[in-house]
């Protein structure tokens, strides 16, 4: 055991007097002065730089413990000052056993990101991307909306059938428009720019709104380049997913909130280079060839993993060794 306390951590951080949150107006605002000085420390301390790995690997332990508690909104007193008073520092070694615990496993993990990678992340206030799954069957996809022209039903028996039942019952209009109407009735039933309920989707956050929009599906989302450079050994699903993970409220998030089943779905789309931005392959035929049909999506296939009841979700903590 380190001994380590949640106010050593801070201080790992560069962070020993509470007055700095002062400004701050929230726990929001005070994770954003955690994260400006974790990434100065990282970039200064990574062994690309010729830094002291034993360094680099605590003050990423450091900030992933204090991550955590601000994820899962467990901020004591709901700022961060309140484990740096007299009275905070007196009753650490009581109070803050779970976090020793916590250190000393996020320690022991060896993956290291490139240095650019912390200095492309370095400017991001807010994670740029969120993948979750969809609450709902509303959302479109921006890049099939974009080729929504192009989207043909699947079946085309089916939609013969279902043109001609729609047909007949509007019987009573012009043969023309009632075949419109079929066909925009069928059109409407399997449209797949629709994020259905459950699936994989990646957003990205819009700085205007506040807010993340411009949702994918997940096959649709080109991984970017920001993301491909924290990847340390992207042909390992294991290795990945505990990097994506470490990208928790810097690159990425949502992720950790995800059950395995989910996660796996992601990584796998991830460490596909095929889906890298500016691995794009140029289809043959896609300049004057004719549209292809585009089969309606169905779930991935199960993870290898042994599948975790829905809502239940598993740690990143349980990726790391012991």
């Amino acid at each position: 055991m380190t001994n380590k306390t949640l106010t050593s951590c801070l201080g790992d951080l560069d962070i020993t007097d509470g007055t700095v949150f002062d400004a701050c107006a929230n726990t929001d605002e005070e994770f954003k002065l955690i994260k400006k000085n974790w990434r100065k420390k990282v970039l200064a301390e990574h062994p690309d730089k010729g830094g002291d790995p034993d360094k680099f690997r605590t003050t990423n332990a450091s900030f992933e413990v204090l991550r955590d508690l601000y994820q899962q909104s467990k901020v004591k007193d709901g700022t961060y000052s309140s484990y740096l008073s007299e009275s905070a520092k007196a009753e650490a070694a009581e109070s803050d056993i779970d976090i020793d615990e916590l250190f000393t496993k996020y320690s022991k993990n060896t993956n290291v990101p490139s240095w650019d990678f912390y200095e492309e992340a370095a400017e991001e206030d807010v994670p740029g991307y969120k993948v979750e799954t969809a609450r709902s069957g509303r959302a479109k996809c921006t890049v099939c909306k974009k080729n929504s022209g192009k989207v043909a039903i699947a079946d085309s028996a089916a939609a013969e059938a279902s043109t001609a039942i729609v047909a007949t019952s509007t019987a009573s209009r012009s043969s023309s428009r009632a075949k419109k109407s079929a066909s925009s009735a069928v059109v409407k039933q399997n449209d797949t720019t629709v994020i259905g309920l459950g699936e994989v989707r990646v957003g990205s956050f819009d700085k205007m709104a506040g807010s993340y929009g411009r949702w994918h599906h997940l096959e649709c989302w080109r991984v970017p380049k920001k993301v491909q450079n924290g990847l340390t050994d992207p042909s390992d699903e294991e290795s990945c997913l505990r990097d994506l993970l470490s990208m928790e409220e810097v690159l990425l998030t949502g992720l950790a909130a995800m059950d395995e089943e989910d996660q796996m779905t992601f990584v796998r789309h991830v460490i596909n280079s095929d889906h890298w931005a500016g691995n794009r392959k140029r289809k043959a035929g896609a300049a004057s060839g004719p549209v292809k049909q585009k089969v309606p999506r169905s779930r991935p296939n199960q993870s290898r993993h042994q599948k975790l009841p829905r809502g239940e979700r598993r740690s990143p903590l349980d990726l790391l060794p012991m």
